[in-house]
């Protein structure tokens, strides 16, 4: 199961989204800038894809329907971005320089979501290179 590249990819993509989930910043940065409800909408979203992620390493006997709810998956975390950066955008909270420089702290927290995503991206790669070398073994039968 972990020896498998794509379910270390989902495991990483459930971190980025646990972490955006859990750490205090990204809530405080949206409360300061939208309504309360985008705060548990984001959570929400959030917990429920990092425990997809988790659940999506035990599908690895169904290839599959592991690709599909990774495409899923993938599509949820868009969804998360959109309201998350949107969310800061309408606040005004996303800027990440000052006169002083760049806010890399964040920059990182604004860029969780988009490093969940490219790690899901991984993973589907992984599983769409285990499918086709399955159907190639099945060719070879």
């Amino acid at each position: 199961m972990i020896q498998r590249v794509q379910s270390l990819y989902l495991l990483l993509a459930a971190a980025a989204l646990g972490l955006l989930v859990l750490a205090p910043v990204p809530g405080q940065l949206l409360a300061l800038a939208g309504p309360g409800w985008l705060v548990l909408l984001v959570r929400t979203l959030g917990a429920v894809l990092a425990l997809g992620a988790v659940g999506l390493i035990f599908l690895y006997r169904q290839l599959s329907r592991q690709r599909k709810l990774v495409v899923l998956a993938q599509l949820g975390v868009l969804l998360l971005s959109a309201l998350y950066l949107g969310g800061l955008y309408v606040g005004g909270a996303l800027g990440v320089r000052t006169t002083e420089g760049i806010l890399w702290e964040r920059l990182f927290w604004l860029a969780l979501p988009l490093i969940a995503y490219l790690f899901l991206r991984l993973a589907r790669r992984g599983i769409e290179h285990d499918l086709a070398l399955l159907q190639s073994m099945h060719r070879l039968r």
